[in-house]
């Protein structure tokens, strides 16, 4: 008899192990389907066919933000909601030249030529601001004057600002020049960029860096419109959880191959939910009362309906920051993270 029941018990231990890892393969692959899911949303949103190839030509975009952006990688203080009717809302683009190299500028002083191309769905109207930033190089110590230009076809100056950099990263507002070349909305437009310096030797190359890390780069910020949200109490899923909550769902980029692309943020919560709709506990915390009252007429009457489901109910935004050609754009992907569950 005693060996009978050791015998039930090896065979019961043996079940339930089974069981464990079956429900582990389970919870594996139904997390690789959401990851899925994921990335061809953010793609979607993104119009995008595939992930960009990334090429390391020196025209590309680099891996990382130049160091004066470095802020844009913090997460928001707040959740932000971008007007409803876009999947996505551009705020930034940071854009690299395709092209420099030495030319003489109206004033036959030394200059160096950064060409822009121009993103082609961007309108004047959109344009909150534009910003040249420029990397004097470690070899010139001293305060030196800058003069940024445009030239015409001609050579008739279009646009000239000056300015003086006194340690080592400085911008020019050149917004008033971009929205000019908006305006002008050829299907492609490519924009040439001259930079002199006015207290240099005569015909000294101006000492502004050109290197992958320290090039010159031009930052444009795109109107959007934005609310602040207040924070609720969220449910989150604890292993004991029965009723609907929030569960974790963390997605990495370089799990998933797509850092190479995109910059920031390494990682992503993106949540999901789960659980059960049917206990009271479930129902007061959704606080939907019509819920409760039609269960209870239901039961009252013998019908039979179907059951509440554990739902999103409210959703946040994810910022990201790609890169794409010679652009780094700084996004928000509209109701990508789950924020709030509730029975529905």
């Amino acid at each position: 008899m005693w060996l009978i029941v050791q015998l039930l018990l090896l065979l019961s231990v043996a079940a339930a192990e089974t069981d464990c890892d079956a429900a582990a393969a389970a919870a594996d692959q139904e997390t690789e389907l959401r990851i899925v899911q994921i990335k061809e949303e953010i793609l979607r949103r993104l119009k995008l066919s595939e992930a960009p190839v990334v090429s390391e030509a020196s025209g590309a975009a680099p891996p990382s933000l130049p160091a004066p952006l470095a802020h844009l990688a913090d997460p928001p203080t707040t959740s932000t909601n971008p007007p409803v009717h876009d999947d996505v809302t551009v705020d930034k683009v940071i854009l690299f030249p395709v092209e420099q190299g030495d030319q003489t500028d109206a004033s036959s002083r030394s200059a160096l030529s950064f060409r822009f191309q121009l993103p082609s769905q961007l309108y004047a109207e959109d344009l909150s601001s534009a910003e040249l930033w420029l990397h004097k190089e470690e070899s010139s110590d001293n305060s030196e004057d800058f003069l940024i230009s445009e030239l015409s076809d001609n050579g008739t100056i279009l646009f000239m600002q000056k300015i003086t950099i006194n340690s080592r990263w400085a911008n020019a507002d050149i917004g008033s020049a971009v929205r000019r070349w908006l305006r002008a909305q050829p299907k492609e437009i490519f924009i040439t960029v001259y930079v002199s310096c006015s207290t240099c030797k005569i015909g000294q190359i101006p000492p502004i860096s050109q290197t992958s890390d320290n090039r010159p780069f031009l930052v444009l910020s795109i109107n959007s419109i934005e609310k602040s949200r207040r924070t609720k109490r969220v449910v989150t899923c604890e292993p004991k959880t029965r009723d609907c909550c929030r569960q974790y769902l963390n997605v990495s980029f370089a799990d998933i191959n797509w850092d190479t692309w995109i910059v920031e943020p390494s990682y992503y919560g993106a949540y999901y939910c789960k659980g059960s709709c049917t206990t009271v506990s479930s129902l007061s915390e959704s606080k939907n009362s019509f819920q409760m009252l039609k269960r209870d007429y239901n039961d009252s009457q013998n019908k039979t309906v179907l059951p509440s489901c554990c739902t999103p109910h409210r959703y946040g935004n994810l910022q990201i920051i790609y890169r794409i050609g010679n652009q780094l754009v700084k996004a928000t992907l509209k109701d990508m993270t789950v924020e709030e569950c509730k029975c529905s």
